[in-house]
């Protein structure tokens, strides 16, 4: 989801799967509104990217301007045929789905905390 900026700039905001609903549902979602919480990104490895088996390696950059700390639950979502394989993670992550991994990651008060992971995953 996007939400325009107060410069009218659209700004990524966050994201979710919705499950399947009937044609004509009313469907409400929640965007939160935690705005001194931020994620960034990045990809520091990635081998077999054109193959049917793929190793990628993460890094999150966590950060929270809040006066206290968190527990910031951060949802990965694996493509592929359902099949993937954690090789390394800095921090424990629970299986959601067959898709899907969470990781709760505790996040000190006006900090950053760096969330690291490297998945195998089959196409």
């Amino acid at each position: 989801m996007f939400e325009k900026d107060s410069k009218g700039r659209s700004q990524f905001i966050g994201e979710d799967l919705i499950g399947h609903i009937p044609a004509g549902s009313t469907l409400a979602l929640k965007t939160g509104d935690a705005f001194d919480v931020k994620v960034k990104g990045r990809v520091n490895g990635d081998t077999g990217a054109t193959t049917l088996s793929r190793t990628v390696e993460m890094e999150y950059v966590l950060s929270n301007a809040k006066k206290e700390p968190i527990t910031l639950s951060f949802r990965q979502v694996f493509s592929g045929d359902g099949t993937h394989e954690i090789l390394f993670e800095s921090a424990d992550s629970r299986l959601d789905d067959a898709y899907t991994r969470i990781w709760d990651v505790i996040v000190e008060a006006e900090s950053e905390q760096v969330l690291n992971f490297k998945v195998h995953t089959n196409k």
